[in-house]
C-alpha cells in the first residue's frame, strides 16, 4: 500500500509515520518505480509502535526492544513502578490539598514546614521525548499555484534580460523557435538555481513571499541530491517543460490529484508547507518590480553603442547597429553617409514600381569640429505617364534620430519605453508624420494649421512638422504639387497616372 492509504489507515500523519522509519522501527521495501510499498507487517509494527508510545515508552527503547537488546517485560514492569510512583505522588498532593482546604487557613496562616516532606521534593520528572508532530499542513493550491509563476517569470526573465543585451531584435518577433528556445533555456535556469534555493534557504522567492518552504521528511531542509530530483520531478510530471497544452493538460491533472488526495510525484520525500501567512502585496509588487527591470533591460539593449557628441564613424556605426535592434531589413551607411550596396539574395524578388526604385539620395552630414552637428535625407519623385509610386523611408528617417539625439539622451530616461526620447521620434516618424500632409488639410481644414500652406488654386501644399528633444530639433518639411496623395500606413506616395504630380521631401535633425 502508498503512504496515503497508510495515513488513512492508521490516522497517523505522514512526517510521524517517516520518523518512525528512520528510526528503523519499519523498513518497507522500495517498488520499481521507487515509491515505498507498506504492508501489513509494517501497520501492525505501528500500531505495536503507538501503543508502547502510550505506555511512556521512548523510541529508543521501542528500538531496543525491537532488535531484541532488551526484554519488553522488563521495560514494561519498569514503566509500571513509575505510573505508581506517580500516582502515589498525585495522591499525596491531593491529600494535602483537602487538608489546607479543610483547615481553612489563609496564606499568611499556612504551615508550610508541616507539608515540605516526601516524595513532592523530588524534580518533576522529564517530558519523555514525543516523535515529531505533523509538519506538513494543507497547503491552498492556488497560492502555491502563483508561487510556481513568480519562480518562473524570474527563471525566463533571467534569459529575457540577457537576450535584450544579445539580441534586442528578438524581443519584437514572434518567431515560434525563439519562444521554444526561450522556454528551454528558461527550464535549463530553473534546474540550475532551483535545487541550491532548496537546499540552502528550503525556498524559492515566490514561495518566500507568499510564507510557503520546502522541507524534508521530518522537517528539514532538503538534500542537494533531493532537491534537483524534486525540481526535475516537478518540471516533468508538473509542468511538462512548459511546452504549451500540454502543460496546461498536466497541471490539470495535479490539481485533480490533489483534490483528491493522491500524493504528487515530487512529494515522496519533501513536502510544502505554510510557515506564515504570506504577503499578497508583497507578491504584486515583486511580479511589478521583475516586469519593471525587464523592459529596463529592453530599453538599455537598445540603446545607441556610442555615446555623447558623435563622430561621423560612430554615427554610422549607430545608425547601423539599429538595424539590428529592430531587425529591420534595410541598407547600412558608411562613414560618408553613402548607402552601402547589400549584398544580391536569390531568394529575393525585387519588383519595381515606376521610378521608386531609384537611387536615394543618401544622409548629409553637418560636421564641425570633427562631430556630428546634424543630418538630413531627402526624397524626390515626380509623376510620369503612368504615375508613381514611392515610400516615405520613415525607418531610416527613425534611425537617424535615433543614432544621434538618443546618443545625448540620459541612460535612466531611455529605460522605459513610456517618456523615452526613443519612443518620442517613433512616434513622431511613424505616427504624426503625414507624407503629404493632405490628410491634415482634410482634417484641419476648419481650425487653425500654422504648419501647413496649402493653395487650393495651384494645388500646392507646404506642409511640416516639428519635434524637439533636448538641444536638438527634429523637422520633416514636405512640397507637393497636383495629384499627390500619401497614406499613412507605411508611408506610401502615390501619383496618379497622367496627374502632372511633383512631390519633395526633407528630413533634418539639427541642433538647436
Amino acid at each position: 500500500m502508498t503512504i496515503q492509504e497508510l495515513e488513512r489507515l492508521l490516522d497517523m500523519p505522514r512526517a510521524t509515520i517517516r520518523y518512525y522509519e528512520r528510526e528503523g522501527l519499519i523498513a518497507p521495501p522500495r517498488a520499481e518505480n521507487g515509491y515505498r510499498e507498506y504492508s501489513i507487517e509494517d501497520v501492525q509494527a505501528l500500531e505495536r509502535v503507538r501503543l508502547l508510545r502510550a505506555l511512556d515508552c521512548s523510541v529508543a527503547e521501542i528500538r531496543e526492544i525491537k532488535e531484541g537488546r532488551v526484554q519488553l517485560e522488563g521495560i514494561l514492569r519498569e514503566k509500571s513502578r513509575m505510573a505508581e510512583k506517580a500516582r502515589e505522588e498525585k495522591a499525596n498532593v491531593r491529600d494535602i490539598c483537602d487538608d489546607i482546604c479543610r483547615s481553612g487557613q489563609r496564606f499568611d496562616e499556612l504551615d508550610a514546614k508541616k507539608y515540605l516532606s516526601g516524595a513532592w521534593r523530588e524534580e518533576v520528572p522529564a517530558k519523555p521525548v514525543q516523535p515529531p508532530k505533523e509538519v506538513v499542513p494543507k497547503v491552498n493550491q492556488w497560492r502555491r499555484f502563483w508561487a510556481r509563476m513568480l519562480d518562473w517569470q524570474i527563471y525566463s526573465g533571467i534569459w529575457t534580460a540577457l537576450l535584450s543585451f544579445l539580441w534586442p531584435s528578438s524581443q519584437l518577433s514572434e518567431n515560434g523557435l525563439m519562444t521554444l528556445l526561450g522556454i528551454l533555456i528558461g527550464n535549463l535556469i530553473m534546474i540550475a538555481l532551483e535545487p541550491l534555493m532548496l537546499h540552502f534557504w528550503g525556498t524559492t522567492p515566490g514561495k518566500w513571499v507568499l510564507g510557503l518552504r520546502v522541507v524534508a521528511d521530518g522537517g528539514g531542509k532538503l538534500t542537494f541530491k533531493q532537491a534537483r530530483e524534486r525540481t526535475t520531478s516537478v518540471l516533468w510530471h508538473g509542468l511538462r517543460w512548459h511546452i504549451p497544452i500540454w502543460e496546461l493538460r498536466a497541471m490539470w491533472q495535479r490539481y485533480r490529484d490533489v483534490d483528491d488526495g493522491t500524493p504528487l510525484y515530487w512529494e515522496e520525500e519533501s513536502a510544502v508547507v505554510q510557515k506564515r501567512k504570506g504577503s499578497v502585496a508583497g507578491y504584486i509588487v515583486l511580479r511589478a518590480v521583475i516586469a519593471t527591470v525587464l523592459i529596463c533591460c529592453m530599453g538599455l539593449g537598445r540603446m545607441p553603442a556610442h555615446r555623447g557628441a558623435l563622430t561621423p564613424e560612430q554615427f554610422a556605426e549607430n545608425f547601423n547597429r539599429l538595424i539590428w535592434v529592430y531587425g529591420a531589413q534595410a541598407r547600412e551607411i558608411d562613414a560618408q553617409g553613402n548607402w552601402i550596396d547589400e549584398p544580391e539574395d536569390p531568394g529575393v524578388v525585387v519588383i519595381r514600381l515606376g521610378d521608386a526604385g531609384a537611387e536615394m539620395p543618401g544622409l548629409d552630414m553637418d560636421v564641425r569640429d570633427g562631430k556630428v552637428q546634424g543630418v538630413q535625407m531627402t526624397m524626390r519623385v515626380e509623376a510620369g505617364e503612368e504615375g508613381n509610386m514611392a515610400f516615405l523611408p520613415v525607418d531610416s528617417m527613425a534611425r537617424a534620430a535615433i543614432a544621434l539625439v538618443c546618443a545625448e539622451s540620459p541612460w535612466y530616461r531611455e529605460m522605459l519605453p513610456f517618456g523615452s526620447d526613443e519612443m518620442a521620434i517613433l512616434r513622431f516618424c511613424e505616427q504624426e508624420i503625414d507624407p503629404t500632409g493632405r490628410g491634415k488639410v482634410a482634417a484641419d481644414i476648419g481650425g487653425m494649421n500654422l504648419l501647413v500652406t496649402f493653395d487650393r488654386d495651384t494645388g500646392e501644399l507646404l506642409y511640416s512638422e516639428r519635434l524637439e528633444i533636448g538641444s536638438w530639433e527634429i523637422e520633416y518639411a514636405a512640397h507637393s504639387v497636383g495629384g499627390v496623395y500619401g497614406t499613412m500606413s507605411g508611408g506610401a506616395l502615390i501619383l496618379p497616372e497622367g496627374e502632372d504630380g511633383e512631390f519633395e521631401m526633407t528630413f533634418t535633425v539639427r541642433r538647436k
